[in-house]
């Protein structure tokens, strides 16, 4: 058989593997994000400031899409068609973009400065890591690492209210001057009262940053 008559018949063969090789590329998933913050999260940020009509300290939120991805709580998903979305002023130099879900009612907010004293006064603020007891509720914060990010975890009981325990995680994100929040209030609703702790908030945001 001649050359050419070898690469006739070769060239479909050739032209299906290189269609399976690119539907398999396709589908492989995103790389894993180690550290750091998604930078489309804050040009997300961005986008929604600039597109607000009035952005003040106090965020208005309006039922939207959320613009930043939808984080799972203990495995469980949050409704993607339903969330809460604002922004509003942070401080004096930064912006924040609010996506709130429910049920558990969920907040989920990426924030950033143009300050980086302001970074730094929250660290001081988040990173207080101990046992406060306000009267109106208890407060412990504990720093957790999950893979090579830290975060700081706040879990709010209140005495007189059973009903529900609070937990806040923050990531601060210092090379670009910004941090992620997530929080969660715990109910029954999937026996998270139970079940829900502050290592498992830890996990829920860095997945969500991964």
């Amino acid at each position: 058989m001649t050359t050419r008559a070898r690469a006739a018949l070769l060239a479909p063969a050739l032209t299906v593997t290189l269609a399976f090789t690119l539907a398999a590329c396709s589908d492989e998933p995103e790389p894993v994000r180690e550290t750091g913050v998604d930078p489309e999260w804050y040009a997300e940020l961005d986008r929604a400031v600039e597109d607000a009509d009035q952005v003040g300290d106090v965020p208005v939120l309006s039922s939207g899409s959320c613009p930043i991805d939808t984080p799972e709580v203990a495995g469980h998903d949050l409704d993607e068609d339903s969330p809460d979305v604002g922004v509003s002023t942070l401080g004096d130099s930064g912006h924040r973009l609010i996506c709130s879900w429910s049920p558990p009612a969920t907040d989920l907010v990426v924030a950033r400065f143009d300050d980086p004293a302001e970074l730094e006064l929250a660290r001081e603020d988040v990173s207080r890591v101990g046992e406060v007891d306000n009267g109106q509720n208890v407060q412990v914060t504990e720093a957790i690492t999950v893979g090579r990010r830290e975060f700081f975890v706040r879990r709010t009981t209140f005495p007189t209210n059973d009903s529900h325990v609070d937990y806040a995680v923050w990531f601060l994100d210092e090379d670009e001057q910004g941090l992620v929040l997530l929080d969660v209030e715990t109910t029954d609703t999937h026996d998270l009262i139970e079940t829900y702790d502050a290592q498992q908030a830890a996990q829920d945001l860095a997945d969500l940053l991964s």
